[in-house]
């Protein structure tokens, strides 16, 4: 019996001490999440395709950046592969449609390197590839807006004529 015993002694110390250790490894793993977490900005993709994936939030970006408050969305994918058989196929940020079928691809991008006019230009003309279908008239295109969010450095001059 008294073996019984200090074997089951044993057994339960073990077991506390695995749960301590088990305790200070969710105590470091929450405190490793935080100090990540806190590093986050909305500039990290991670981190905006989660606030993108609430429409309300899509909805609010896309109401400030084009000063529209009416603005209400029908329809958002994240992350939607546009496949092009003659080139350079891409995946969209967030591809919405709001209530009156126009068109918004919204991209974040942490560096401004690459983001030139005649990305968003690409990215419009393969939305509007995607959206007739044959036999449609080019009348049926909708409206589409490409909103690139760059992340500008301190020393970088943009040159805004290029957005005419």
């Amino acid at each position: 019996m008294k073996k019984t015993n200090s074997t089951n002694a044993k057994v339960k110390k073990s077991a506390r001490s695995e749960g301590k250790s088990k305790s200070a490894r969710k105590k470091l793993d929450a405190l490793e999440k935080k100090k990540i977490i806190a590093s986050l900005t909305l500039m990290d993709d991670l981190f905006m395709q989660v606030v993108l994936e609430e429409q309300a939030c899509t909805e609010y970006i896309l109401q400030t950046i084009l000063d529209k408050s009416s603005l209400k969305l029908k329809e958002q994918r994240l992350q939607k592969r546009l496949p092009n058989l003659h080139g350079r196929a891409l995946v969209l940020d967030c591809l919405c449609t709001d209530e009156k079928g126009l068109l918004y691809n919204i991209e974040v991008q942490n560096s401004s390197a690459g983001a030139i006019p005649k990305r968003a230009r690409y990215h419009a003309a393969l939305m509007d590839t995607h959206t007739l279908k044959k036999g449609e008239k080019f009348s049926k295109l909708p409206e589409s807006y490409v909103i690139l969010i760059i992340q500008m450095e301190k020393d970088l001059k943009f040159d805004t004529s290029l957005l005419a």
